[in-house]
């Protein structure tokens, strides 16, 4: 009789501890998951923020070119007409839209290097995501074995 009262309390005891672990197990799997999921909104803004980025400066290329386009279109037309005064300022938007290119590639060069930072972040915690839920899921296994042989002695 007293060692059935001392196998229940044992079982009991067990039970309790397994169940704790199991709280324990899920409530460290629902932190986790929370905190992959702002990594990823994070990254995703970043990643969108400097896409939006992209579009301005390629917008800002455009702006560029059109200067030069118009400085060639001017330096043509002064050369044709034999208007030099227009050489002057033909000749300054050429430089200023090259200038500015210039700004713009090397803008875009650092924009590139800082999409590829962000992206290979999301990759990495891709793989640490499915490398935690293949951890917790082995955890539970194993716990599920652990109940099993509780229930089984």
């Amino acid at each position: 009789m007293i060692n059935m009262v001392k196998k229940s309390s044992s079982n009991y005891r067990e039970g309790l501890i397994a169940a704790k672990l199991a709280i324990a197990i899920f409530n460290n799997e629902e932190n986790n998951n929370k905190m992959i999921q702002n990594e990823k909104q994070q990254h995703l803004e970043e990643e969108k923020m400097l896409l939006d980025k992209q579009k301005t400066l390629a917008h800002q290329m455009k702006q560029a070119e059109n200067l030069i386009e118009e400085g060639t279109n001017r330096l043509e037309g002064a050369l044709t007409s034999g208007v030099f005064s227009e050489v002057h300022a033909a000749k300054l938007l050429i430089a200023g839209g090259r200038e500015k290119l210039t700004s713009i590639n090397e803008q875009q060069q650092q924009l590139t290097n800082e999409l590829d930072k962000v992206r290979l972040k999301r990759k990495n915690a891709f793989f640490h995501e499915q490398s935690i839920n293949k951890k917790l899921k082995s955890i539970q296994q194993n716990q599920h074995n652990i109940m099993d042989l509780i229930d089984n002695t």
